[in-house]
């Protein structure tokens, strides 16, 4: 399937609850892409910022990619 994506325009902030417990504060002008699979859970930022609380899974890591970076 393709990832969710999610985005804010210049005016707001918004907060998305994932189907894993984990939450995303994304900032105004920002776009995520949430992709989650059996094996790991990959977010993508394309534009703006966020901030990620995450639910504790061992068996799939919650990957962010943002720049060229993945953490």
């Amino acid at each position: 399937p393709a990832p969710f994506r999610y985005v804010t325009d210049d005016s707001g902030q918004r907060r998305i609850a994932l189907s894993d417990g984990s939450l995303i504060d994304l900032n105004s002008a920002s776009e995520v892409a949430v992709d989650f699979g059996g094996r790991e859970r990959r977010i993508t930022l394309s534009a703006g910022e966020a901030h990620f609380d995450v639910a504790k899974d061992p068996d799939r890591p919650f990957i962010v990619t943002a720049g060229g970076v993945s953490v």
